[in-house]
Protein backbone atom coordinates (compact mmCIF):
# COMPACT_ATOMS: atom_id res chain seq x y z
CA UNK A 1 0.00 0.00 0.00
CA UNK A 2 1.27 3.47 -0.87
CA UNK A 3 1.58 5.91 2.04
CA UNK A 4 -0.66 8.95 1.56
CA UNK A 5 -2.25 11.86 3.39
CA UNK A 6 -5.71 13.36 3.43
CA UNK A 7 -7.73 15.97 5.30
CA UNK A 8 -11.04 15.08 6.95
CA UNK A 9 -13.36 18.05 7.53
CA UNK A 10 -17.07 18.36 8.27
CA UNK A 11 -19.80 20.86 9.09
CA UNK A 12 -18.39 23.84 7.21
CA UNK A 13 -21.71 25.71 7.48
CA UNK A 14 -20.57 28.23 4.89
CA UNK A 15 -22.70 31.37 5.16
CA UNK A 16 -23.96 30.77 8.70
CA UNK A 17 -26.05 33.91 9.35
CA UNK A 18 -25.44 34.56 13.10
CA UNK A 19 -28.99 35.92 13.28
CA UNK A 20 -29.60 38.87 15.60
CA UNK A 21 -25.96 39.44 16.44
CA UNK A 22 -25.58 42.84 14.78
CA UNK A 23 -28.10 44.53 17.05
CA UNK A 24 -26.45 43.05 20.13
CA UNK A 25 -22.77 43.21 19.25
CA UNK A 26 -22.38 46.08 16.81
CA UNK A 27 -20.94 46.14 13.32
CA UNK A 28 -17.32 45.22 14.05
CA UNK A 29 -18.06 41.99 15.90
CA UNK A 30 -21.00 41.12 13.63
CA UNK A 31 -18.97 41.60 10.45
CA UNK A 32 -16.12 39.50 11.83
CA UNK A 33 -18.45 36.64 12.70
CA UNK A 34 -20.44 36.99 9.49
CA UNK A 35 -17.27 36.29 7.53
CA UNK A 36 -15.87 33.69 9.91
CA UNK A 37 -17.18 30.58 8.13
CA UNK A 38 -15.82 31.83 4.81
CA UNK A 39 -12.41 32.54 6.29
CA UNK A 40 -12.31 29.20 8.11
CA UNK A 41 -13.08 27.51 4.77
CA UNK A 42 -10.21 29.47 3.19
CA UNK A 43 -7.98 28.14 5.98
CA UNK A 44 -9.11 24.62 5.15
CA UNK A 45 -8.23 25.01 1.47
CA UNK A 46 -4.87 26.58 2.30
CA UNK A 47 -4.08 23.75 4.72
CA UNK A 48 -4.68 21.17 1.99
CA UNK A 49 -2.45 23.12 -0.40
CA UNK A 50 0.32 23.77 2.14
CA UNK A 51 0.41 20.17 3.31
CA UNK A 52 0.18 18.85 -0.27
CA UNK A 53 -2.35 16.22 0.74
CA UNK A 54 -3.69 13.71 -1.76
CA UNK A 55 -7.37 14.41 -1.15
CA UNK A 56 -9.97 16.17 1.00
CA UNK A 57 -13.03 14.55 2.60
CA UNK A 58 -16.05 16.72 3.51
CA UNK A 59 -18.54 14.84 5.70
CA UNK A 60 -21.68 16.92 5.21
CA UNK A 61 -23.25 20.29 6.00
CA UNK A 62 -21.15 22.22 3.53
CA UNK A 63 -23.77 24.99 3.69
CA UNK A 64 -25.80 26.25 6.63
CA UNK A 65 -29.21 25.72 5.03
CA UNK A 66 -31.02 23.87 2.29
CA UNK A 67 -31.63 27.18 0.49
CA UNK A 68 -28.06 27.48 -0.76
CA UNK A 69 -27.27 31.06 -1.69
CA UNK A 70 -25.39 31.53 -4.98
CA UNK A 71 -22.58 33.35 -3.15
CA UNK A 72 -22.03 30.36 -0.84
CA UNK A 73 -22.12 27.85 -3.69
CA UNK A 74 -19.63 29.87 -5.74
CA UNK A 75 -17.37 30.25 -2.73
CA UNK A 76 -17.27 26.50 -2.19
CA UNK A 77 -16.84 25.82 -5.92
CA UNK A 78 -13.86 28.15 -6.07
CA UNK A 79 -12.23 26.33 -3.16
CA UNK A 80 -12.70 22.99 -4.88
CA UNK A 81 -11.27 24.46 -8.08
CA UNK A 82 -8.09 25.58 -6.28
CA UNK A 83 -7.58 22.06 -4.98
CA UNK A 84 -8.29 20.48 -8.36
CA UNK A 85 -5.76 22.76 -10.04
CA UNK A 86 -3.17 21.58 -7.51
CA UNK A 87 -3.97 17.93 -8.22
CA UNK A 88 -5.84 17.40 -4.94
CA UNK A 89 -9.07 15.42 -5.20
CA UNK A 90 -12.18 16.16 -3.11
CA UNK A 91 -14.97 13.83 -1.97
CA UNK A 92 -18.14 15.45 -0.59
CA UNK A 93 -21.39 14.31 0.99
CA UNK A 94 -24.32 16.51 2.05
CA UNK A 95 -26.09 16.29 5.41
CA UNK A 96 -29.25 17.50 7.10
CA UNK A 97 -28.53 21.22 6.69
CA UNK A 98 -27.66 21.10 2.97
CA UNK A 99 -29.58 18.02 1.82
CA UNK A 100 -30.06 17.36 -1.88
CA UNK A 101 -33.79 18.08 -1.66
CA UNK A 102 -33.11 21.74 -0.97
CA UNK A 103 -32.89 24.65 -3.35
CA UNK A 104 -29.60 25.08 -5.16
CA UNK A 105 -28.11 26.02 -8.49
CA UNK A 106 -26.86 23.39 -10.91
CA UNK A 107 -23.06 23.46 -11.08
CA UNK A 108 -20.46 21.53 -13.06
CA UNK A 109 -17.73 20.48 -10.68
CA UNK A 110 -14.04 20.72 -11.57
CA UNK A 111 -12.28 17.48 -12.41
CA UNK A 112 -11.19 15.63 -9.31
CA UNK A 113 -14.30 16.61 -7.31
CA UNK A 114 -16.72 13.79 -6.49
CA UNK A 115 -20.06 14.65 -4.87
CA UNK A 116 -22.07 11.63 -3.73
CA UNK A 117 -25.61 12.26 -5.00
CA UNK A 118 -27.52 8.99 -5.22
CA UNK A 119 -31.26 9.88 -5.18
CA UNK A 120 -32.15 6.76 -3.21
CA UNK A 121 -29.50 7.36 -0.54
CA UNK A 122 -27.62 4.27 -1.59
CA UNK A 123 -23.92 4.64 -0.70
CA UNK A 124 -21.71 5.01 -3.78
CA UNK A 125 -18.10 4.06 -4.38
CA UNK A 126 -15.32 6.34 -5.59
CA UNK A 127 -11.56 5.90 -5.81
CA UNK A 128 -8.87 8.33 -4.70
CA UNK A 129 -5.78 8.20 -6.88
CA UNK A 130 -2.25 9.54 -7.07
CA UNK A 131 -0.74 9.76 -10.54
CA UNK A 132 -3.66 7.62 -11.78
CA UNK A 133 -2.79 4.88 -9.27
CA UNK A 134 -5.58 3.99 -6.77
CA UNK A 135 -4.65 4.73 -3.17
CA UNK A 136 -8.00 4.64 -1.32
CA UNK A 137 -11.50 3.26 -1.79
CA UNK A 138 -14.18 5.69 -0.58
CA UNK A 139 -17.88 5.03 -0.08
CA UNK A 140 -20.24 7.87 0.76
CA UNK A 141 -23.88 8.91 0.80
CA UNK A 142 -25.72 12.27 0.89
CA UNK A 143 -29.08 13.09 2.47
CA UNK A 144 -31.93 13.66 0.03
CA UNK A 145 -34.06 15.32 2.74
CA UNK A 146 -33.46 16.93 6.09
CA UNK A 147 -35.05 14.41 8.40
CA UNK A 148 -33.24 11.15 7.77
CA UNK A 149 -34.15 8.75 10.56
CA UNK A 150 -32.90 5.53 8.96
CA UNK A 151 -29.57 3.90 9.76
CA UNK A 152 -27.51 4.79 6.68
CA UNK A 153 -24.46 3.03 8.10
CA UNK A 154 -26.28 -0.28 7.69
CA UNK A 155 -26.46 0.36 3.93
CA UNK A 156 -22.70 0.54 3.48
CA UNK A 157 -22.15 -3.20 3.43
CA UNK A 158 -18.60 -4.53 3.38
CA UNK A 159 -15.46 -2.90 2.03
CA UNK A 160 -14.96 -4.10 -1.53
CA UNK A 161 -11.17 -4.10 -1.97
CA UNK A 162 -8.87 -5.40 0.75
CA UNK A 163 -5.85 -4.15 -1.19
CA UNK A 164 -6.89 -0.51 -0.75
CA UNK A 165 -7.39 1.62 2.35
CA UNK A 166 -11.20 1.81 2.73
CA UNK A 167 -13.02 4.91 3.95
CA UNK A 168 -16.69 5.41 4.84
CA UNK A 169 -17.90 9.02 4.43
CA UNK A 170 -21.07 9.64 6.41
CA UNK A 171 -23.07 12.38 8.16
CA UNK A 172 -24.72 10.72 11.16
CA UNK A 173 -25.29 10.62 14.90
CA UNK A 174 -23.37 7.75 16.47
CA UNK A 175 -24.76 6.88 19.87
CA UNK A 176 -27.62 9.42 19.80
CA UNK A 177 -25.50 12.31 21.08
CA UNK A 178 -27.68 14.89 22.85
CA UNK A 179 -27.76 18.43 21.53
CA UNK A 180 -27.63 17.29 17.90
CA UNK A 181 -30.52 16.09 15.76
CA UNK A 182 -30.70 12.31 15.79
CA UNK A 183 -30.21 12.02 12.03
CA UNK A 184 -29.08 8.75 10.43
CA UNK A 185 -28.72 7.26 13.92
CA UNK A 186 -26.35 4.35 14.38
CA UNK A 187 -24.09 2.68 16.91
CA UNK A 188 -20.34 2.15 16.90
CA UNK A 189 -21.04 -1.53 16.32
CA UNK A 190 -22.68 -0.65 12.98
CA UNK A 191 -19.34 0.71 11.77
CA UNK A 192 -17.06 -2.07 12.97
CA UNK A 193 -16.29 -5.37 11.26
CA UNK A 194 -17.21 -4.10 7.79
CA UNK A 195 -13.64 -4.01 6.54
CA UNK A 196 -13.48 -0.21 6.50
CA UNK A 197 -10.27 1.24 7.89
CA UNK A 198 -11.50 4.77 8.53
CA UNK A 199 -14.94 6.28 9.06
CA UNK A 200 -14.96 9.98 8.18
CA UNK A 201 -18.01 11.28 10.03
CA UNK A 202 -19.80 14.60 10.29
CA UNK A 203 -22.73 16.15 12.19
CA UNK A 204 -21.38 16.26 15.76
CA UNK A 205 -19.68 19.64 16.22
CA UNK A 206 -17.11 18.41 18.70
CA UNK A 207 -14.00 16.39 17.94
CA UNK A 208 -14.45 12.75 18.96
CA UNK A 209 -12.58 9.50 18.35
CA UNK A 210 -14.81 6.44 18.65
CA UNK A 211 -12.70 3.78 16.96
CA UNK A 212 -11.71 0.41 18.33
CA UNK A 213 -8.70 -1.65 17.43
CA UNK A 214 -7.48 -0.83 13.93
CA UNK A 215 -10.75 0.83 12.86
CA UNK A 216 -10.65 4.61 13.09
CA UNK A 217 -14.03 6.31 13.64
CA UNK A 218 -13.57 10.08 13.72
CA UNK A 219 -15.58 13.26 14.12
CA UNK A 220 -13.38 16.31 13.43
CA UNK A 221 -16.04 18.75 14.71
CA UNK A 222 -17.02 21.86 12.77
CA UNK A 223 -14.42 24.25 11.37
CA UNK A 224 -15.79 27.42 13.00
CA UNK A 225 -17.72 27.79 16.24
CA UNK A 226 -21.03 29.59 15.72
CA UNK A 227 -22.39 30.10 19.24
CA UNK A 228 -21.47 29.77 22.89
CA UNK A 229 -22.35 26.06 22.77
CA UNK A 230 -19.41 25.49 20.39
CA UNK A 231 -16.45 26.56 22.49
CA UNK A 232 -12.67 26.26 22.12
CA UNK A 233 -10.67 25.47 19.01
CA UNK A 234 -12.40 24.19 15.88
CA UNK A 235 -10.84 22.65 12.80
CA UNK A 236 -10.19 19.43 10.89
CA UNK A 237 -8.06 16.29 10.93
CA UNK A 238 -4.86 15.82 8.93
CA UNK A 239 -4.49 12.06 8.47
CA UNK A 240 -1.31 10.18 7.54
CA UNK A 241 -1.75 6.62 6.28
CA UNK A 242 1.41 4.52 6.38
CA UNK A 243 2.43 1.67 4.08
CA UNK A 244 1.00 -0.91 6.51
CA UNK A 245 -2.42 0.82 6.50
CA UNK A 246 -2.07 2.47 9.91
CA UNK A 247 -3.79 5.86 10.09
CA UNK A 248 -2.54 8.60 12.40
CA UNK A 249 -4.52 11.84 12.69
CA UNK A 250 -3.57 15.31 13.92
CA UNK A 251 -6.08 18.01 14.78
CA UNK A 252 -5.50 21.24 12.83
CA UNK A 253 -7.31 24.41 14.05
CA UNK A 254 -9.02 26.48 11.34
CA UNK A 255 -11.31 28.85 13.26
CA UNK A 256 -10.86 32.61 13.07
CA UNK A 257 -13.12 33.59 15.99
CA UNK A 258 -13.11 31.39 19.07
CA UNK A 259 -15.96 31.04 21.56
CA UNK A 260 -15.08 30.62 25.23
CA UNK A 261 -16.89 30.12 28.52
CA UNK A 262 -14.88 31.16 31.56
CA UNK A 263 -15.73 30.97 35.26
CA UNK A 264 -14.86 33.90 37.55
CA UNK A 265 -14.79 32.86 41.24
CA UNK A 266 -16.21 35.50 43.58
CA UNK A 267 -15.81 33.97 47.06
CA UNK A 268 -12.97 36.32 48.04
CA UNK A 269 -14.34 39.46 46.37
CA UNK A 270 -15.98 41.87 48.80
CA UNK A 271 -16.40 45.06 46.75
CA UNK A 272 -17.71 45.93 43.31
CA UNK A 273 -14.40 47.36 42.13
CA UNK A 274 -12.76 44.04 43.01
CA UNK A 275 -15.29 42.23 40.85
CA UNK A 276 -14.59 44.56 37.91
CA UNK A 277 -10.83 44.01 38.33
CA UNK A 278 -11.34 40.23 38.35
CA UNK A 279 -13.37 40.42 35.15
CA UNK A 280 -10.71 42.55 33.45
CA UNK A 281 -8.12 39.99 34.54
CA UNK A 282 -10.17 37.19 32.99
CA UNK A 283 -10.44 39.13 29.72
CA UNK A 284 -6.65 39.58 29.67
CA UNK A 285 -6.16 35.84 30.26
CA UNK A 286 -8.52 34.99 27.41
CA UNK A 287 -6.70 37.36 25.06
CA UNK A 288 -3.29 35.93 26.00
CA UNK A 289 -4.53 32.39 25.35
CA UNK A 290 -6.33 33.21 22.08
CA UNK A 291 -3.70 31.91 19.63
CA UNK A 292 -4.01 35.30 17.89
CA UNK A 293 -7.72 34.75 17.34
CA UNK A 294 -10.58 37.04 18.30
CA UNK A 295 -12.68 35.75 21.17
CA UNK A 296 -16.40 35.83 21.96
CA UNK A 297 -16.78 34.95 25.62
CA UNK A 298 -19.43 34.22 28.20
CA UNK A 299 -18.21 34.90 31.73
CA UNK A 300 -19.84 33.06 34.64
CA UNK A 301 -19.67 34.46 38.17
CA UNK A 302 -19.47 31.56 40.63
CA UNK A 303 -19.26 30.86 44.33
CA UNK A 304 -20.91 32.04 47.54
CA UNK A 305 -20.44 35.75 47.30
CA UNK A 306 -20.88 38.70 49.63
CA UNK A 307 -21.92 40.56 46.48
CA UNK A 308 -24.61 38.08 45.43
CA UNK A 309 -27.52 40.44 46.03
CA UNK A 310 -25.68 43.46 44.60
CA UNK A 311 -24.79 41.48 41.47
CA UNK A 312 -28.42 40.54 40.87
CA UNK A 313 -30.03 43.89 41.57
CA UNK A 314 -29.99 47.13 39.62
CA UNK A 315 -28.74 46.06 36.20
CA UNK A 316 -25.12 46.22 37.31
CA UNK A 317 -23.98 43.25 35.23
CA UNK A 318 -25.14 44.85 31.99
CA UNK A 319 -23.29 48.05 32.85
CA UNK A 320 -20.10 46.07 33.57
CA UNK A 321 -20.53 44.10 30.35
CA UNK A 322 -20.86 47.31 28.35
CA UNK A 323 -17.74 48.76 30.00
CA UNK A 324 -15.69 45.64 29.27
CA UNK A 325 -16.77 45.63 25.65
CA UNK A 326 -15.92 49.29 25.15
CA UNK A 327 -12.39 48.58 26.34
CA UNK A 328 -11.92 45.21 24.63
CA UNK A 329 -11.07 46.09 21.03
CA UNK A 330 -7.34 45.49 21.25
CA UNK A 331 -6.28 42.97 18.65
CA UNK A 332 -7.03 40.16 19.18
CA UNK A 333 -10.25 41.45 20.71
CA UNK A 334 -12.40 39.81 23.37
CA UNK A 335 -16.10 40.60 23.12
CA UNK A 336 -18.24 39.63 26.11
CA UNK A 337 -21.42 37.99 24.90
CA UNK A 338 -22.83 38.00 28.44
CA UNK A 339 -21.93 37.79 32.10
CA UNK A 340 -23.94 35.06 33.75
CA UNK A 341 -24.68 35.22 37.46
CA UNK A 342 -24.17 31.83 39.12
CA UNK A 343 -23.30 33.24 42.53
CA UNK A 344 -25.08 32.16 45.68
CA UNK A 345 -25.59 34.10 48.91
CA UNK A 346 -23.36 33.41 51.90
CA UNK A 347 -25.86 31.19 53.70
CA UNK A 348 -25.41 27.71 55.16
CA UNK A 349 -28.19 26.16 53.13
CA UNK A 350 -27.40 22.68 54.42
CA UNK A 351 -28.08 23.76 58.00
CA UNK A 352 -31.30 25.48 56.92
CA UNK A 353 -32.41 22.35 55.04
CA UNK A 354 -31.81 20.22 58.15
CA UNK A 355 -34.11 22.25 60.36
CA UNK A 356 -37.23 20.56 61.75
CA UNK A 357 -39.67 23.22 60.62
CA UNK A 358 -41.48 24.48 57.52
CA UNK A 359 -38.33 26.11 56.12
CA UNK A 360 -36.26 22.96 56.49
CA UNK A 361 -38.97 20.73 55.02
CA UNK A 362 -39.48 22.98 51.97
CA UNK A 363 -35.76 23.30 51.25
CA UNK A 364 -35.29 19.55 51.69
CA UNK A 365 -38.08 18.83 49.20
CA UNK A 366 -36.52 21.29 46.75
CA UNK A 367 -33.17 19.49 47.12
CA UNK A 368 -34.72 16.08 46.47
CA UNK A 369 -36.90 17.19 43.54
CA UNK A 370 -36.51 15.06 40.42
CA UNK A 371 -36.11 17.05 37.16
CA UNK A 372 -38.11 14.36 35.34
CA UNK A 373 -41.19 15.28 37.39
CA UNK A 374 -41.24 18.72 35.74
CA UNK A 375 -40.80 17.61 32.13
CA UNK A 376 -44.50 17.34 31.22
CA UNK A 377 -45.41 20.72 32.69
CA UNK A 378 -42.47 22.43 31.00
CA UNK A 379 -43.20 20.70 27.68
CA UNK A 380 -46.68 22.24 27.80
CA UNK A 381 -45.19 25.68 28.48
CA UNK A 382 -42.65 25.36 25.66
CA UNK A 383 -45.34 24.28 23.19
CA UNK A 384 -47.79 26.98 24.23
CA UNK A 385 -49.20 29.99 22.44
CA UNK A 386 -45.85 31.72 21.78
CA UNK A 387 -44.34 28.55 20.33
CA UNK A 388 -47.36 27.90 18.11
CA UNK A 389 -47.17 31.44 16.78
CA UNK A 390 -43.40 31.76 16.40
CA UNK A 391 -42.21 28.22 15.76
CA UNK A 392 -41.10 25.35 18.02
CA UNK A 393 -39.13 26.08 21.19
CA UNK A 394 -36.58 23.58 22.40
CA UNK A 395 -37.67 22.26 25.81
CA UNK A 396 -35.06 22.29 28.60
CA UNK A 397 -33.01 19.19 29.26
CA UNK A 398 -32.41 17.60 32.68
CA UNK A 399 -29.31 19.71 33.31
CA UNK A 400 -31.21 22.96 32.69
CA UNK A 401 -34.11 21.88 34.90
CA UNK A 402 -31.66 20.91 37.65
CA UNK A 403 -30.08 24.38 37.44
CA UNK A 404 -33.48 26.01 37.75
CA UNK A 405 -34.38 23.86 40.77
CA UNK A 406 -31.09 24.73 42.46
CA UNK A 407 -31.63 28.42 41.75
CA UNK A 408 -35.14 28.22 43.19
CA UNK A 409 -33.81 26.50 46.33
CA UNK A 410 -31.27 29.26 46.95
CA UNK A 411 -33.87 31.93 46.22
CA UNK A 412 -36.18 30.47 48.84
CA UNK A 413 -33.35 30.16 51.36
CA UNK A 414 -32.37 33.80 50.89
CA UNK A 415 -35.95 35.01 51.23
CA UNK A 416 -36.48 32.96 54.41
CA UNK A 417 -33.22 34.32 55.85
CA UNK A 418 -34.25 37.89 55.02
CA UNK A 419 -37.66 37.35 56.63
CA UNK A 420 -36.17 35.92 59.82
CA UNK A 421 -33.60 38.73 60.02
CA UNK A 422 -36.46 41.23 59.81
CA UNK A 423 -38.32 39.41 62.58
CA UNK A 424 -41.25 38.43 60.37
Amino acid sequence: MQPFRFVHAADLHIGSPFVGLRAKAGDEVADRLQNATYQAFDNLINLCLDEKVDFLLVAGDVYDGDNRLPRDQIYFWNGMKKLAEAGIQSFVVHGNHDHLGGRYSSMSWPGGVHVFEDPDMTPEWAVATRDDTPIADIRGVSYTQQNVDVNLAARFGMARNSELFSIGLLHCNVGEVEGHGNYAPCAVEDLLDRGFDYWALGHIHKKQSLGRGNVRIEYPGNIQGRDVGEVDEKGCLLVQVSADGTAESHFMPLDVVRWKVSDVPTENITALDGLVSALYGTVDELRADADDRDIVARLRLTGRSALAREIRDGGGLQAITDELNLASFTSPWVWIESIEDRTRPQLDIDVMSGRDDFVGQLLKEATEANPADFEDALAEVFSGRYARRNGPLKPPDHAQISDWLDEARWYLAERFADSESAGR
